[in-house]
C-alpha cells in the first residue's frame, strides 16, 4: 500500500539510492514468484502505477527493466496468468469473491 500511494514521478526521476530500479525489480519479482492474492494483486497495482509514472517522459534508463522483461516470453505469460488469476472466482480466501467479469 505504501509503495502504491507514495511512490511518485519525482521519486523515480531523482532515483535516490536506485529507488526506480528497486521498485521495478520488486514488482517483477512479486509478479513472477507470488501466485494469488493479496501479493499478486499488489504487484499488479504497482505495475500499473509504475507504468503510469513511466509514461510521463522519464528517461529510458528508468524503464530499461520494463523493456527487458516485456521482451521475455515467460514474463509475458506470467503477466497474463496474473491478470487471469486476479479476475477469476476465488472461494478459498475469507469467503472468497465472485469472478470480476
Amino acid at each position: 500500500w505504501f509503495l502504491l500511494c507514495f511512490a511518485d514521478y519525482d521519486d523515480l526521476r531523482a532515483n535516490r539510492d536506485g529507488l526506480s530500479s528497486q521498485l521495478w525489480k520488486l514488482c517483477f519479482q512479486l509478479l513472477e514468484q507470488e501466485v494469488g492474492q493479496p501479493l499478486q494483486r499488489m504487484a499488479l497495482g504497482l505495475f500499473g502505477r509504475l507504468l503510469s509514472l513511466a509514461s510521463q517522459d522519464l528517461p529510458d534508463e528508468f524503464c530499461s527493466q520494463l523493456k527487458d522483461n516485456l521482451k521475455r516470453e515467460d514474463f509475458c505469460k506470467t503477466m497474463v496468468q496474473a491478470l487471469v488469476y486476479d479476475h477469476r472466482e476465488d472461494a478459498s480466501v475469507g469467503g472468497g469473491h465472485d469472478a470480476q467479469w
